[in-house]
């Protein structure tokens, strides 16, 4: 809820668009660069399913970030970096 009011705060709401547009997006560029679905599910927030999950502890940080660094929505954003 607490986006939902930013977002109509700084006038960037749209009606059907919420915080789970991130999550849903992210999966499926995640999915389309080829990046395993057990840290897809890290990432996310989901539990992965199967036995072999029940034994997993996590993944390394770099492995995390390797994933994310393949994310590219093709939208400029070095302006916001100084």
């Amino acid at each position: 809820k607490w986006f939902t009011r930013y977002r109509k705060d700084v006038s960037l709401y749209q009606k059907g668009m919420d915080f789970h547009s991130f999550r849903h997006s992210a999966t499926t560029v995640l999915q389309n660069a080829e990046v395993h679905l057990p840290i897809i599910d890290e990432l996310t927030g989901h539990a992965s399913h199967g036995e072999t999950a029940r034994y997993t502890k996590g993944f390394e940080l770099q492995k995390l970030k390797g994933a994310i660094d393949k994310i590219n929505i093709g939208v400029d954003l070095t302006l916001l970096y100084k």
